[in-house]
């Protein structure tokens, strides 16, 4: 007993000492704020970030992930229909999982790897992202998708791209977004479950959450393609994919008004996951370790002397 909480104090004082909206707990440089002030404008809003280089270094690599995922995610799709593989939603499932999940693990350090509203409005409604730093993350990532649309529209000479994102079909709209929110809730609830949650992130450790995502996301590709078989609709799970197909699909446009109910319900179903998260959290056995106030407990009287390096970053 005295190891394994002794093992679980180490683990939870390394997510501590991270920003809370990491995907890789224990991996990310963000520290642990140093601020007591208490105000709201603060520490929920968080406003004073705006002025600190290292909200600015986050967001140019939320940019940067973002552009790279949209023109992996395109290309993906448009080379896996051309090849004419047979169970091509596997395919590209998997391309797109493996994808994320290295650059889960080479940004995180950084920003917390979000690259997706859907994300970063959850861990905002959660506390686990400043509201700021949410909203600021949430306007690259749509100018990343964009930009990166942008290019690869000037690159489609024959209007051959598949953009495959936020097609509403033959859904209406409360029809689409009642999919999007149910087909994308499942990539939130993993990532809370497996890193988000500091309980969770210490069961788990930095490798395992990415991986877990990674292989959400296939099975997420893989069965929305029954619906698109169905209806026509093409899940989206990106509000930024969304905004950057309906700017660079040079045949149909915004996708029936997709990329606006993208955003739509993705607010919804963060709103709906803050609750689930709320009632009923991800928690430890409480047979071993009744919370992590204990861990707290447990520091406090050791003297803070339990160390706070995994993965090389203190």
């Amino acid at each position: 007993m005295s190891g394994r909480v002794d093992s679980v104090v180490s683990e939870y004082a390394s997510v501590k000492a991270n920003f809370a909206g990491v995907l890789v707990p224990g991996l990310a440089g963000h520290k642990e704020d140093k601020r007591t002030t208490g105000f709201f404008h603060e520490l929920v809003l968080g406003y004073d970030e705006l002025f600190t280089r290292q909200l600015w270094n986050a967001v140019l690599i939320e940019f940067t992930g973002t552009f790279l995922f949209m023109i992996f995610h395109v290309y993906s799709i448009t080379s896996v229909a051309a090849s004419g593989v047979e169970n091509a939603s596997m395919v590209i499932g998997f391309i797109n999982g493996a994808f994320l999940a290295v650059l889960i693990y080479a940004f995180a350090n950084s920003s917390g790897a979000h690259f997706n509203p859907n994300i970063s409005m959850a861990t905002v409604l959660t506390g686990h992202t400043p509201i700021v730093r949410g909203v600021v993350y949430i306007i690259f990532q749509t100018i990343a998708a964009i930009t990166a649309a942008r290019f690869v529209y000037t690159c489609d000479d024959n209007n051959s791209v598949i953009w495959g994102s936020c097609v509403r079909g033959n859904l209406n709209p409360f029809q689409s977004i009642v999919m999007e929110m149910f087909m994308t809730m499942p990539l939130v609830i993993i990532a809370y479950g497996c890193a988000f949650d500091k309980g969770q992130a210490a069961l788990y450790g930095p490798i395992f959450a990415p991986m877990a995502i990674a292989i959400t996301l296939m099975i997420v590709v893989v069965v929305s393609a029954g619906v698109t078989v169905t209806s026509g609709y093409t899940w989206g799970g990106n509000p930024a994919f969304c905004a950057g197909a309906a700017v660079g699909d040079k045949s149909n446009g915004d996708a029936n008004g997709g990329a606006g109910l993208s955003y739509v319900s993705g607010l919804l179903m963060s709103m709906l996951h803050a609750v689930l998260y709320s009632v009923a959290p991800p928690v430890h056995k409480e047979d071993e370790i009744k919370s992590f106030d204990e861990c707290d407990s447990i520091m406090t009287k050791e003297g803070n002397k339990t160390s706070l390096n995994i993965g090389g970053h203190a």
